[in-house]
């Protein structure tokens, strides 16, 4: 699939580089029924050529990034549109509130699911925009200053509601950067 400008179809990004996955290594508490510590780290198979339209992205590291407590954060993915809408052929990105850990909890309660702090949480844009199906697995972040400004991912998109209700629920990197950083090989 190329990811092109919709209004210029000549315009488009390079094309993806596919690489194959060495191995992967899952948290050992993950609890898929509950979607507690919902992640994952995926050695490659080889190193990737970084360009324009393909760069690592900073992860919280050091204290101070890991107790930031922001007001918005910037999702992307390639998910759908609607609940019932098709998967986007162009990389989306939304500007979601940061909604509190009680005020999320308490939205989800009332669904029977407990989250715990493996978990963060961000609503729907007041424009609507938000994660929907084909979402998961993309990343939450935010600019913030960090040897100058860097993008850093501070969550992974997880699970919610349906598209535009309510909070959505993200896999929290901060509170997981031990584990992160215990299982990374170099």
């Amino acid at each position: 699939m190329r990811d092109c400008n919709p209004n210029d179809a000549s315009e488009c990004a390079p094309p993806v580089q596919d690489v194959a996955i060495d191995y992967i290594v899952r948290h050992q508490r993950q609890d898929r029924r509950t979607k507690n510590n919902n992640i994952a780290l995926i050695r490659l198979a080889r190193e990737v050529s970084f360009d324009d339209h393909i760069q690592p992205i900073c992860l919280p590291v050091t204290p101070a990034l890991r107790q930031q407590k922001l007001q918005r954060y910037i999702v992307t993915g390639f998910g759908r549109t609607e609940l019932f809408g098709d998967i986007s052929n162009i990389l989306l990105k939304a500007t979601l509130p940061a909604v509190s850990h009680a005020d999320c909890q308490q939205e989800y309660a009332k669904f029977g699911v407990m989250l715990d702090e493996s978990h963060l949480c961000a609503g729907s844009a007041q424009d609507g925009h938000d994660t929907c199906q084909g979402d998961s697995g993309g990343p939450l972040g935010y600019p913030v200053r960090y040897s100058g400004v860097r993008f850093v991912q501070f969550g992974v998109t997880s699970f919610g509601r349906g598209c535009g209700i309510g909070a959505s629920v993200y896999t929290d990197v901060a509170n997981l950067m031990d584990w992160i950083l215990a299982n990374m090989q170099a």
